[in-house]
């Protein structure tokens, strides 16, 4: 039996109601909506992995502890670039932007390629999105609980992708 590679990513994944006001915020605008139940924040993309680097992964996860926080989302973001409207925070707090860098760190160490630019917290609300008129703007704010974060597969499906959670860690 042939072993399958995967696209994976570590994220935190909003509550049901909370994805539901996130998937609010991008109505008002016209471009492809990402569906509700597929909102969420990377914390680090990996992209194609063996079932043997999913075990790594799982390990390397495992060894850290991400506090516990509320992330104030309160900003909403165009990216001309890939057409993006995106929905974030205006500052990550710092338990949180410690712990990514403690993952990135880790991760790397582990021999994993991650993405050369910095990080950019950010939920993706819509794809092909059509220019809003602005680059950042102060949205109404919403408070993602950080309480757990996870490792996620995402499979093409259609025009987008589907995910499914691999595994996951509770807060610390």
């Amino acid at each position: 039996m042939k072993s399958e590679h995967q696209r994976v990513f570590f994220a935190l994944w909003p509550a049901p109601e909370l994805a539901g006001c996130l998937h609010a915020l991008g109505a008002p605008f016209s471009g492809r909506p990402m569906p509700e139940d597929s909102l969420h924040l990377t914390l680090a993309f990996l992209g194609e992995v063996s079932p043997a680097q999913i075990e790594l992964l799982c390990e390397i996860a495992a060894g850290l502890s991400l506090p516990r926080c509320g992330l104030r989302i309160d900003q909403l973001g165009y990216w001309p670039h890939n057409r993006i409207l995106w929905a974030g925070p205006g500052q990550l707090p710092e338990g949180l932007q410690r712990f990514v860098a403690e993952l990135h760190e880790a991760l790397r160490a582990a021999g994993f390629a991650l993405e050369a630019r910095a990080f950019r917290a950010h939920i993706t609300l819509q794809r092909k999105a059509e220019d809003p008129g602005f680059d950042i703007c102060e949205a109404p704010a919403l408070i993602l609980p950080v309480a757990s974060w996870c490792l996620a597969a995402s499979q093409a499906e259609g025009a987008g992708s589907r995910y499914r959670v691999l595994q996951s860690w509770p807060a610390a």
